[in-house]
């Protein structure tokens, strides 16, 4: 219950003091870190095969830009 109370003050205070579009912007942010991070620290935990990127790959497309 105090976990709501938390979050309902520090809410108030952005939506408050920032506006709407600010604020839709930190919670966005916000959001995205939270989601994020999790799970690409548990993808690469496992350490996956990556292949080589095609830019560094010879006849990639920087290649033929030469």
């Amino acid at each position: 219950m105090a976990k709501g109370r938390y979050l309902n003050i520090v809410f108030e205070f952005i939506y408050g003091e920032l506006g709407a579009t600010a604020a839709n912007i930190i919670v966005g942010l916000m959001s995205a870190l939270v989601d994020n991070i999790p799970i690409m620290f548990a993808v690469l935990t496992m350490n996956p095969d990556m292949p080589e990127p095609s830019s560094t790959r010879r006849g990639g497309f920087y290649d033929s830009l030469r």
